[in-house]
């Protein structure tokens, strides 16, 4: 975005579309990489250091606590499997904060860092819990060494920041990095870290409602729907289309030997085969339903690969907000 300033410079955050990356912490499994499960829940091939070079400027990621430290996880609960949690720890938390810095030292960037489904994982694979204030407070202050952070001094500030142009943030020598904590939980606060670069939901709000399928058809027609229906130009709040697909834990079973057993198609399996299916279609498909009143803020996908999403989001911007270069 920093080297289309001159054009988009002028444009609240709700109306701009960025590239953003689900699971951006799990690029790599660093329990059982080798399992039949990993094909599930690695959701993308490169750090987020490379992700953020490829364009990507939304960071979901998931805390979770295993073995006493801070890592990304990808984890669901099977109910068909006795309520057993399915998952893997990816990248450190400590190693996502250093891609972050080395990334803006460079590149002038705006960054949003979305925390959520944080879970401590040291308590038994079946009692899996949201993490409590102490230990969000870990991950505060792990994220507390991102050099960038954006800090506002008002909670007026705070509660109109996606309503701000995209200069308010960023300039020829300042990158932002926006972190907002998402559902952290019943008595979960913020305390001393509110607005020093950390949001609540509440602050910024997201709108993101993903499929939960592994059909692509079924995915498309849903996520567009709910992009026809979107007033985004006057409502504030940012709308995430979740370009993305799910290997289906129904058609995950138990062997006579008590191994997984995969019961389901092999081409729905793997987050990155139905990727691949899937980011085809999102370059066909989204760009002729994006219109001043709708446009998708962030455009959220498995397996970032390439320019070729940064691009999309600069076609989307440049559809939605025809440019007009302001007078020098």
């Amino acid at each position: 975005m920093h080297q289309n300033l001159r054009k988009l410079g002028h444009r609240p955050l709700h109306q701009l579309c960025i590239p953003g990356t689900r699971n951006a912490g799990i690029s790599v499994l660093t329990q059982h990489p080798d399992s039949i499960l990993a094909p599930m829940l690695q959701c993308q091939s490169q750090s987020v250091h490379g992700q953020l070079l490829d364009g990507s400027r939304y960071l979901d990621i998931r805390p979770v606590i295993g073995g006493g430290t801070l890592w990304t996880g990808h984890y669901n609960k099977a109910t068909n499997l006795d309520s057993l949690w399915i998952g893997d720890r990816g990248q450190s938390l400590r190693g996502i904060v250093d891609d972050i810095n080395r990334f803006t030292a460079v590149h002038k960037e705006l960054i949003i860092v979305n925390l959520s489904h944080a879970i401590n994982t040291d308590v038994g694979a079946t009692n899996y819990r949201p993490l409590d204030q102490g230990e969000w407070n870990r991950v505060f202050e792990e994220f507390q060494r991102v050099n960038d952070r954006f800090v506002v001094y008002t909670a007026h500030e705070a509660a109109s920041l996606t309503k701000q142009p995209l200069r308010h943030f960023i300039g020829p020598d300042r990158a932002a990095v926006l972190i907002v904590v998402e559902h952290a939980g019943a008595g979960i606060s913020l305390g001393r870290y509110l607005h020093q670069g950390f949001f609540s939901s509440a602050d910024i709000q997201l709108s993101s409602r993903r499929s939960d399928t592994d059909d692509c058809a079924a995915m498309a027609r849903d996520q567009l729907l709910k992009l026809d229906t979107l007033e985004s130009a006057s409502d504030p709040t940012l709308f995430l289309l979740s370009w993305t697909l799910d290997p289906q834990l129904r058609n995950l079973t138990y062997s006579a030997g008590w191994e997984f057993l995969w019961t389901g198609s092999e081409s729905t399996r793997a987050v990155g085969t139905l990727a691949y299916s899937a980011n085809k279609d999102l370059f066909l498909e989204v760009l002729p339903h994006c219109h001043g009143r709708n446009i998708p803020n962030v455009v959220y996908v498995d397996y970032l690969e390439g320019s070729d999403y940064a691009a999309l989001a600069m076609a989307v911007n440049d559809r939605c907000f025809p440019v007009t270069m302001p007078k020098l």
